[in-house]
């Protein structure tokens, strides 16, 4: 199986697949939920064409990867929200320029929920077990909840 990129004008998905014709059929399947949120708004039927089916870069595997994780660990914080005095362990923190390492325990200090709708993000104040006070923001940032406070 090869990945494969299959973009409309406006979105794309990143589909597995034995050949081109096999990739843009999955590809428009994938794309039709890709555009639930627009037919919901619009309130009809949105046509979908396929414009580009080639194979898929590093990048844009890895971009939507990312992306994956990011939906799961956003899935994870809203089943079991955080909240002060939680321990945790963080998974990932991927933009930061001194980053906390990756295994370090920290105790939530705050929470607070930024946006709203698919944009919003989470703001959580940790003091970390290192002696270092640093936020994470969910997502992009990951981590896991192994005590409640």
């Amino acid at each position: 199986m090869t990945a494969y990129y299959v973009a409309t004008l406006a979105r794309y998905v990143v589909v597995e697949a034995k050949n081109e014709v096999q990739a843009r059929e999955r590809g428009a399947a994938a794309l039709h939920e890709l555009y639930a949120d627009l037919r919901d708004k619009l309130g009809r039927e949105v046509p979908i064409e396929i414009r580009t089916v080639r194979r898929a870069t590093s990048d844009e595997i890895e971009m939507v990867r990312t992306h994956e994780r990011m939906l799961a660990n956003e899935r994870r914080q809203k089943a079991a929200p955080v909240r002060a005095g939680d321990r945790i362990r963080l998974v990932a923190m991927q933009h930061d320029p001194d980053p906390i390492q990756s295994g370090e325990l920290g105790t939530v200090t705050a929470c607070r929920r930024n946006s709203g709708g698919q944009d919003a993000w989470h703001q959580i104040d940790v003091d970390w077990d290192n002696g270092r006070t640093l936020m994470l923001v969910a997502p992009p940032d990951e981590f896991q909840i192994i005590a409640r406070g």
